[in-house]
């Protein structure tokens, strides 16, 4: 029998205690969303105890629901006895819409879009589906070269998603674009409806949820059920930004405008850590020397403490013995951050008061006020901290738990779709650190290099985090046999989470040089360690481990951010690289190499992927083939398939053109003249067929027909990976930074004027005058050592700096002396002029721009 307060929070999420319904797992999550929001934690426990006993005394639950699964939930069948008729009725028309779709009224078009684009297209997301309603078909369509694709919204605040149109639905947007008719008051639904209905003899369609199954249970028999699963919900999976597509469809990458010093940007400014009270610190060293909570509360008794102050230590003291409202336990760096975060701000908050005193909604209140004067960039982790100091408050206050609401956006809002890291991509990245590996003279430079280059392997191949990174040891690398990676507890290291010890194979992920590198660094290892216990990321020749390894993972996220030119991949975009990847070519081997599918991804994840694909095929007789996405996630340690299938695999729409090729069906020469506005001749020059034609094989045709209503994307300022690199230093110490090596190289043809001001755009603000003077170009092409470039550059940085009268000046005393400069060069200073007006001209320009102030001065001939 239950308790008057457990029925009420029954019926609160919509379960009634006298049904026999199933009491699913996600049921569970919502009651205790609901408790916590009313009761403290121990009653919370006492209420779902006596929920869970009855359910399962009820049979209305088993055990299984009670724990979280491993495995992705199977949705029921989207067809029942209900619904079956009109799933047969769906069918029938579906087998007769390419007979029916050349010949529409004006009324049935924008239905027959939707309908092809929802059965051919898979484009399933009720919210996208509306937004390409709002935009009229073909608002929105955007074009490089021959790809189209539309750029759709879930919301008014969400970035848009891509979705490439497939091809019969570019067919009816050719054959039907003088007579669409669209009424803004028309949701696609009805639109929908006032098609479907007079073939199947229905008045009007279901609601949508109902149409949107039925839709899934038609395309199930022709695709994989989760990519169903995910075309209809695409919060399940998150697509490729706009840049992202961009720079799979093109393999260029956007240039990047070069960030203000640090120092500019840091002078004469304080840090918040630098600005922590000496309580903050205090509280931080005794939680870092103390072995256990009851250590550091006693040491905090026995100091004059406000009780803003004492709180925020219990708070830390809880979090040492207990888990977070995730399950999660904190390590000591995360307790001493909760710490960092709310000691100062507690003591400016709460001078004189216990915050523990306090009502939860005034301490919310007071909350609001420290997140909204606090820096956006930090406000994330403060969120957070505060969110834990709920959390204490719940279990050991006796309070309904609540939780912050800021008007900062949160970071799943700015960032959506997280970066990966294509493969030609890495490739550049990789080369640059090998040619760094070679330049490099010292050994702790080479010791430091050689590390960066395994940790990129290892992030890209294998998919580590960089917490296994740098945890793993020699004996953790197996060469020998079939070559894998072993990451398990050892020492304080521990996996995210329990499914993060695992054994991750390397055979067929690497290629020949890869595996070669790896060799040679354990090699070397063994031969300077006398146990393989030692950790690979350890033994630098100067500074601390922890230091050195910092530096290592900011530099290449630094690389990183530098070579795809976005702004928020870091090191563990090489993870996100590695899921999508995997699981698409794990999908892609599945087909047939021949079937005519334009593959942008066509360089391999290894030079013998077909090793590991071998490992994973089914024994000799047996049919059962292993699951993709389980396989990575395995191999991710991930607890749920679905964490790496919603937040790590941006590939699937990759894989959509091959199973639409597969399902769509063929039309006559007469019918393909007729859609497209040709003569019979040019779709039979076009292909030989005999019998139907394939729609894929006039897509460039249907391009041509879209080309005047498509928006056409200009990226005439976008490079190759691997010229940025070789032309650019990544890691510039100013704005015109290695100016003088790419003029060099601009001077042997080596690289476009383009490419030069891709490099270095600052130089459009220069007199145009000045990029066509040959003599300019010809002195700074002849600085040659590292002493010399450094120079050229900084008189470059310094007319950088000239307001534009003052550069259009010195151009013009340039002219007056430019044989004087180009008789003695960047040399010592001249002495003897031919005028008194070419001597002012000269010592002007040397002045201005501080060509012989340096004591580096280069010492050029003429």
């Amino acid at each position: 029998m239950l308790s008057d307060e457990s029925i009420l929070a029954l019926q609160a999420v919509g379960i009634s205690y006298n049904e026999i319904t199933r009491i699913e797992v996600h049921d569970y999550s919502r009651v205790i969303d609901h408790l916590r929001k009313n009761f403290s934690a121990s009653e919370v426990n006492d209420r779902l105890h006596e929920i869970a006993r009855y359910a399962i005394d009820s049979g209305r639950s088993s055990h299984a629901d009670l724990y979280r699964s491993s495995a992705m939930p199977r949705p029921s069948a989207p067809v029942t006895p209900d619904n079956y008729a009109l799933y047969q009725a769906l069918l029938q028309l579906d087998s007769i819409f390419p007979q029916i779709i050349l010949d529409l009224e004006t009324s049935q078009v924008p239905g027959a879009l939707i309908y092809s684009a929802m059965r051919h297209g898979l484009l399933l997301d009720r919210d996208l589906i509306r937004d390409w309603r709002i935009k009229n078909f073909y608002g929105g369509l955007w074009r490089y070269q021959n790809t189209l694709w539309f750029e759709l919204s879930k919301h008014a605040n969400s970035e848009p998603m891509i979705w490439q149109p497939d091809d019969m639905t570019l067919l009816l947007l050719v054959r039907y674009r003088n007579q669409l008719d669209v009424n803004n008051s028309t949701s696609w639904h009805q639109y929908l409806s006032r098609f479907i209905c007079p073939y199947i003899g229905l008045l009007r369609l279901p609601n949508v949820e109902i149409i949107i199954d039925l839709f899934q249970a038609v395309l199930k028999n022709y695709v994989p059920s989760y990519l169903v699963e995910i075309s209809a919900n695409r919060k399940k999976n998150r697509s490729l930004t706009r840049q992202q597509f961009l720079r799979l469809i093109t393999r260029r990458v956007p240039h990047v405008r070069y960030p203000s010093a640090p120092l500019s940007i840091s002078a004469g400014i304080i840090s918040r850590k630098q600005k922590r009270s000496s309580y903050s610190n205090y509280v931080s060293h005794v939680i870092r020397q103390s072995a256990a909570p009851e250590e550091f509360i006693q040491h905090a008794n026995g100091q004059k403490l406000s009780g803003a102050l004492r709180s925020v230590i219990k708070c830390a003291a809880f979090f040492c013995r207990n888990d977070t409202q995730f399950g999660t336990r904190l390590k000591r760096s995360g307790v001493i951050r909760i710490v960092n975060n709310l000691t100062q701000r507690f003591e400016q908050l709460f001078p004189d008061t216990d915050p523990e005193t306090l009502p939860s909604d005034q301490i919310q209140e007071s909350f609001k006020d420290i997140i909204s004067s606090s820096n956006s960039s930090s406000s994330k982790n403060l969120i957070t901290s505060l969110d834990y100091y709920f959390w204490y408050l719940h279990n050991e206050n006796d309070r309904a738990l609540v939780t912050v609401k800021s008007a900062h956006a949160s970071r799943e809002q700015n960032w959506l779709y997280p970066s990966m890291v294509m493969p030609w991509e890495y490739l550049a990245i990789k080369n640059l650190l090998h040619r760094k590996l070679k330049l490099a003279e010292e050994p702790k430079d080479k010791f430091i290099i050689s590390r960066m280059i395994l940790a990129v392997m290892l992030g890209y191949r294998s998919g580590l985090r960089r917490g296994e990174i740098l945890s793993l040891r020699y004996r953790d690398i197996q060469l020998e046999g079939i070559p894998t990676i072993v990451i398990s507890t050892h020492g304080k290291f521990k996996p995210k989470t329990l499914s993060g010890n695992r054994v991750v194979i390397v055979g067929g992920r690497y290629s020949d040089d890869e595996m070669n590198t790896v060799r040679g660094l354990m090699s070397t290892g063994h031969q300077n360690v006398s146990i393989d216990e030692r950790q690979i990321f350890s033994g630098y020749l100067q500074l601390s481990d922890s230091t050195n390894n910092k530096n290592i993972f900011d530099e290449i996220s630094h690389i990183i951010r530098f070579v795809t030119g976005d702004e928020n991949a870091s090191f563990h975009s090489l993870r996100h690289s590695f899921a999508s990847l995997n699981v698409y070519r794990m999908i892609r081997s599945r087909f047939s190499a021949s079937l005519p599918v334009i593959d942008y991804v066509d360089c391999d994840t290894g030079e013998d992927y077909s090793v590991y694909l071998n490992r994973l095929a089914p024994l000799p007789g047996a049919t059962r083939r292993v699951n993709p996405v389980y396989q990575i996630s395995a191999e991710m340690g991930h607890a749920s398939p679905e964490t790496t299938l919603g937040t790590y695999v941006h590939s699937l729409d990759w894989v959509f053109p091959y199973y639409q090729r597969r399902m769509m069906p063929t039309f006559s020469t007469a019918q393909l003249a007729e859609a497209l506005g040709v003569s019979r001749q040019a779709i039979q020059k076009t292909v030989k067929a005999n019998g139907g034609r394939n729609l894929a094989d006039y897509r460039d045709m249907i391009v041509r027909k879209l080309k005047p209503i498509s928006t056409n994307v200009d990226l005439s300022d976008w490079t190759e990976p691997k010229h940025r690199l070789r032309l650019g230093n990544y890691n510039r110490n100013f704005e015109f930074d290695g100016c003088v090596s790419a003029i060099k190289r601009y001077r042997k043809k080596k690289i476009s004027l383009r490419q030069l001001i891709t490099l270095y755009p600052k130089l459009l603000d220069f007199p145009h005058e000045i990029l066509r003077d040959s003599d300019l170009i010809n002195h700074f092409a002849r600085l040659h050592t590292n002493n010399q470039k450094i120079a050229g550059d900084n008189i470059i940085q310094r007319f950088s700096d000239l307001v534009p009268s003052e550069q259009r000046y010195c151009f013009y005393r340039w002219g007056i002396s430019r044989d004087e400069w180009n008789s003695g060069g960047l040399n010592k200073p001249r002495l003897i002029f031919e005028s008194k007006r070419t001597e002012k001209a000269y010592n002007y320009l040397a002045k201005s721009l501080k060509v012989f102030d340096s004591a580096e001065i280069p010492v050029v001939s003429g």
